[in-house]
């Protein structure tokens, strides 16, 4: 089902995959629909919710020509954020969680600062972490990536990467659909931000962007589960994103950027472990301290 197709001429859209965000969706959609400055558009699809979430997108789309509403057939999982890239027709795009809230005035501010560097792929801000509507903390990975070359910018992304906040950044259009990944994996949201810095620099607003639902240690780790078609990606969460890149057209395989990639492998292998496995993962971090106190340090003397 689809309800208002034929928006066209704005300047921004916003895809919002739905799935069971009753209670948050309408915040979300507010949160876009409160920056005036702002032309945009907004694609709502709904991935099959239970709840009332289909009401609600059927529901703007009929009093905003702004909004487009369309009700999947089936569940499309990570594919519903592929859908609603595909769907946009203006230079610019951004995705919005519908359990998520831009902060007022950054979409319009993102625009603006694209529009004066053309150099940027992407505009990002602040991402500020909420658990139950109760403030944690800023993201750490909503950070400007602006280095001289696509190496440079790529080993800055991964040698720092904690989060994928950036993700929620305003991009360019092409440079979001250049860069999506053609399979899906764990971490394909790594994958793609790793591949639009090869298109251009990450610039920061120097605003608050979102208020993001900030995903329980434990969900996270059951989606690595999900996720995992063998037993490889499930103890190295990252390796399906890895061995993506590696292999992929747009990247320039250097020693820095495999040993940045390396080194996020296994601490996201040690961060899955410290759950599932727990005695081996007191062993190797006894292991890795043992080592930083005992040869690590002369090791790294000996290479000055």
């Amino acid at each position: 089902m689809l309800i208002n197709s034929k928006v066209t001429g704005r300047a921004l859209t916003i895809g919002i995959p739905v799935y069971n965000n009753e209670k948050t969706l309408a915040k979300a959609i507010e949160s876009i629909r409160n920056d005036s400055e702002v032309d945009y558009k907004i694609i709502l699809s709904d991935d099959g919710s239970t709840d009332g979430s289909w009401d609600l997108c059927a529901k703007y789309a009929a009093i905003d020509e702004r909004v487009e509403a369309i009700k999947q057939p089936t569940n499309l999982y990570y594919n519903n954020f592929r859908f609603v890239l595909d769907a946009a027709n203006t230079p610019y795009f951004c995705w919005l969680a519908g359990d998520d809230y831009f902060a007022k005035g950054f979409l319009s501010k993102a625009i603006a600062t694209l529009e004066e560097q053309v150099e940027a792929v992407a505009a990002i801000g602040t991402c500020l972490f909420y658990h139950q509507d109760e403030f944690i903390g800023e993201a750490n990975g909503s950070y400007a990536i602006i280095q001289d070359t696509a190496n440079s910018r790529l080993v800055e992304y991964f040698s720092k990467a904690t989060d994928n906040s950036r993700m929620y950044g305003v991009f360019r259009t092409e440079a979001a659909r250049l860069s999506f990944p053609h399979k899906l994996f764990h971490a394909y949201d790594w994958a793609f931000s790793a591949l639009t810095l090869t298109y251009g620099r990450h610039v920061d607003v120097g605003v608050n962007a979102i208020h993001r639902d900030k995903t329980d240690r434990s969900a996270y780790r059951k989606m690595v589960r999900k996720d995992a078609k063998n037993i490889i990606s499930r103890l190295f969460p990252l390796f399906p994103m890895t061995s993506y890149l590696l292999t992929h057209k747009q990247i320039n395989n250097t020693w820095p950027f495999f040993k940045s990639l390396f080194r996020l492998n296994f601490n996201s292998h040690l961060n899955y472990c410290e759950m599932f496995h727990p005695r081996y993962y007191k062993a190797v971090i006894f292991v890795q301290n043992e080592y930083a106190s005992r040869i690590g340090w002369r090791f790294k003397r000996h290479l000055k």
